[in-house]
């Protein structure tokens, strides 16, 4: 019975229940399945923290008298950001989605984009 390999689509002859040709499609195939599922895992690790970090932001974005300790105790993490933009006044805003952070003399500036 013809049958086509699962990993590098050549077709071969084997067993009803065959699903690769050989041993190398069989173990490439698993590996590449294991690596892309360790992949999956860190970025759904990121997309939470993301979002994590966006929700702190939206309900802290009115608060005044901030400070970083007290945004690490809820869970933020500053170096987890979506992306950058800098004012002119040479401050850095890290966003989480539409949410920004800037620490400037020790003081914390949240603010929606």
């Amino acid at each position: 019975m013809e049958k086509i390999c699962k990993y590098c689509k050549r077709t071969f002859k084997g067993r009803v229940d065959k699903v690769f040709c050989t041993n190398h499609c069989r173990t490439a195939y698993h590996n590449e399945t294991k690596r892309n599922l360790q992949k999956s895992k860190v970025y759904k690790l990121l997309i939470d923290q993301i979002q994590n970090n966006r929700k702190i932001l939206k309900a802290l974005a009115n608060a005044s008298n901030l400070n970083m300790d007290m945004l690490v105790e809820l869970g933020f993490s500053y170096d987890i950001y979506t992306h950058k933009e800098f004012n002119k006044k040479g401050g850095e805003f890290r966003y989480s989605v539409d949410y920004g952070i800037c620490i400037v003399n020790n003081k914390i500036i949240i603010r929606e984009s």
